[in-house]
């Protein structure tokens, strides 16, 4: 059969040689032969593969047979520089090494056909006849890759962190994987498992420890990012290949800040806490070094310092324990990494405790250095952490070693928890016990910037039972806490609060007295923790009354007294602004909490303005008669004692008054005279038949002295009618 047909190849001697071939045995077997430039150009298209057909027609009808084969062209010993370089070697003794390099861009390429899998022949003729020799390599092709899946994290340093390196790609196990850290931590001890190849992929991972990660948190100081490197060599020229992961540790703590180094800080240290958290372990060497100031001194005037020794750790306490040497605490620390340290300077001492246990209580009087405490007596306004020595203080606060709560308002407590990834459930607990304190009102708070504040709202009810469960202790104590995932560790803080329930009393509450005296009522104020403004009122409006003279008064203990000072012309004109009443109402408030909740106490002053009376103021009487003379003295504010004096001197007259008995603010005197006494004062008198009684009372500050007077005319009883008797 002639005509067979091949396409799309065209007979072209250069490109294509079709021959139809010989009909033998009901069988022809016709052939395509491609050229090799023209295969050299099929490789450069349609990815070098290429489908070709042959066909021919048979019968009357012209039926038309057709085959087809797809072929794949692959040119591997085509030298050319960017993908194969050919070297034939050079003949020596009876042998000669041709070389095949295929470059790194061309593998890479190849790596992705046929599953990396290719097959290379060299070949080479010789003899008259050309006889053909062959060899063949098959080569598989990796391209290995190292990926950390996360390549950013944060986690607590109170927990291990695990990161996986997955190397893929490769042909053997590879030993050896190198983990680097970025932070320089001295002795970090980083101990990597190279893992176990599978198929062709291996997976190495790096565990870090919660004491490394305590390390390097301390090393990096403010910022909390660290990277870590997972890197492998590859190939003949040790090609490196690696992945990093940044890892971002944060420890959880409450009302805290970095401690920055060499920075005053006003701390108070009278009236005010010093918290500071530390991560160093048993034999860092790291020192918690803080010194103390005045307000203006750039000297400062004692110091604490802590010290992570091999073995223990050790205080000293500046200007007081000896100047080379630190000491063991009363109370071992707690062995935890993670310490908070609260140092309180007392009157007397300086108390140390860590992790809420009493560590040490400091006696300024047992400090070895002469004038330790003349030293730690001075006013500690200023702190700062030592710049070439501190290398253990993370962060710290200042804080008011009590809260002030009033039990007549409702009081929040407020605890804010730093450095934490997710949302906390914060729990409270009160440590006075009180069996029906009722529902705590508890805030969560919500996290923002790595930061939570939860507050406890108590209602006045609650810190009136509190109040009263403690006793003459006005202090309380209460945990704020939470728990950190996955290794359920504690953070927490605890917060003193006093709870004080001020009265106002002045005493007695009503006070009599005279107009002639200045006045002073006494305002006493209990159960307050600070000074108060006392503001006096007075209810009678009076003109002319002038300004009152107040004094505030000193606190002292949780006591204060404010005094209020009448003057006699104060006095004088309240009595003047009303005919009918004596009293006069002063009262003294203050005003306590947030919600200036008054409490007040009042004194009712009655002013009086004595005076004594005779009625009448003369009298004509015979000297036979029996008389008596009242003197009735008014506006008196107690019992009064009352002399009684006659202007004509008569030796042994005898007068014998009675003083009465107070009967309201009215008390009368009689002075009973007997017709004796009367005769006697006649014969006395001679021709002078006038006689002047008088009596008399003092009264006020100043023994004012107030009288009446009856003049007294006796005569015999002959001259009955001269005086019309």
């Amino acid at each position: 059969m002639t005509g067979v047909t091949w396409s799309p190849a065209t007979a072209t001697p250069s490109e294509y040689i079709l021959v139809d071939g010989s009909f033998t045995s009901n069988s022809q077997t016709s052939t395509l032969t491609i050229t090799a430039s023209k295969l050299l150009t099929l490789d450069g298209e349609s990815s070098g593969i290429h489908t070709f057909t042959c066909s021919f027609t048979v019968g009357t009808q012209s039926t038309a047979v057709t085959a087809t084969q797809t072929i794949t062209i692959f040119n591997p010993t085509t030298a050319t520089p960017s993908e194969y370089i050919l070297v034939d070697g050079s003949f020596t003794s009876n042998s000669q090494t041709s070389t095949l390099t295929i470059t790194a861009s061309k593998l890479l390429t190849l790596d992705g056909e046929s599953s990396g899998i290719h097959t290379f022949t060299c070949s080479f003729t010789f003899g008259t006849q050309s006889t053909e020799v062959t060899a063949t390599q098959t080569i598989t092709i990796f391209n290995p890759t190292v990926a950390i899946a996360t390549s950013t994290a944060e986690g607590y340093s109170l927990d291990p962190h695990t990161i996986t390196c997955d190397i893929t790609d490769i042909p053997a196990q590879i030993s050896g994987v190198q983990w680097i850290s970025g932070t320089s931590v001295a002795s970090l001890g980083l101990s990597p498992q190279d893992g176990v190849i599978s198929g062709t992929s291996q997976t190495s991972t790096l565990t870090l420890s919660s004491a490394q990660l305590v390390q390097l948190k301390t090393a990096g100081g403010s910022n909390p990012a660290h990277v870590f490197t997972c890197k492998i060599t590859v190939g003949t020229s040790n090609t490196p290949l690696q992945s990093t992961q940044t890892y971002n540790i944060y420890t959880p703590v409450s009302n805290l800040i970095p401690a920055s180094k060499d920075q005053f800080i006003n701390a108070d240290l009278e009236s005010n806490d010093l918290i500071v958290t530390t991560d160093s372990i048993l034999g860092s060497n790291d020192v918690v070094a803080v010194y103390i100031y005045d307000a203006t001194s750039g000297t400062n005037f004692a110091a604490i310092k802590i010290k992570f020794e091999a073995s223990q750790v050790t205080y000293h306490v500046g200007k007081c324990t000896a100047s080379s040497t630190n000491d063991q605490f009363s109370t071992a620390p707690s062995t935890d990494v993670n310490k908070t340290w609260k140092f309180s300077k007392k009157s007397s001492s300086l108390e140390i405790h860590c992790n809420g246990q009493q560590v040490l209580n400091f006696l300024y009087s047992a400090g070895s250095q002469e004038g330790c405490a003349t030293q730690w007596g001075l006013d500690a306004a200023r702190i700062k952490f030592s710049g070439t020595e501190d290398t253990a203080s993370d962060k710290y606060a200042i804080v008011p070693r009590t809260t002030i709560a009033y039990s007549v308002e409702s009081h929040i407590l407020s605890c804010t928890f730093y450095e934490i990834l997710s949302q906390m459930t914060v729990e409270w607990e009160l440590q006075t016990s009180v069996s029906d304190i009722g529902f705590l009102d508890i805030s969560q708070g919500t996290i923002a910037n790595k930061a939570q504040t939860s507050q406890l709202t108590l209602t006045s009810e609650q810190l009136v039972k509190l109040k009263a469960a403690g006793a003459s202790d006005p202090a309380h104590l209460f945990t704020c806490k939470i728990t950190v995932s996955p290794s359920n560790t504690v953070v927490k803080d605890i917060l003193t609060s006093n709870i004080y329930t001020p009265t106002v009393s002045i005493s007695p509450a009503s006070v009599k007295e005279y107009s002639m005296n200045g006045h002073e009522i006494n305002c006493v104020l209990g159960d307050v923790p600070v000074s108060f403004t006392v503001e006096w009122t007075s209810v009678t409006t009076a003109s002319g009354l002038g300004s009152l003279v107040i004094d505030q008064g000193t606190h002292s203990g949780l006591t204060q007294t404010s005094k209020l000072t009448l003057s006699k012309a104060q006095l004088v004109t309240l009595k003047a602004t009303s005919a009918t009443s004596k009293d006069h109402i002063f009262s003294c408030q203050i005003k306590v909490g947030t919600a200036q909740i008054p409490a007040t106490a009042s004194q009712t002053l009655s002013i009086y303005t004595p005076a004594a009376s005779i009625t009448p103021a003369t009298r004509k009487i015979y000297s036979t008669q029996n008389v008596a003379i009242n003197c009735v003295m008014s506006e008196l504010v107690a019992q009064t004692s009352v002399q009684w004096t006659v202007s004509t001197s008569v030796l042994n007259l005898g007068l014998n008054p009675s003083e009465g008995t107070l009967q309201g603010d009215t008390q009368t005197s009689t002075l009973p005279l007997s017709s004796t006494q009367l005769a006697s004062l006649m014969a006395t008198g001679g021709d002078n038949s006038n006689h002047i009684f008088t009596c008399k009372f003092l009264a006020g500050d100043d023994n004012t002295e107030f009288t009446a007077t009856q003049t007294i005319t006796i005569s015999p009883p002959s001259e009955s009618k001269k005086f019309n008797l």
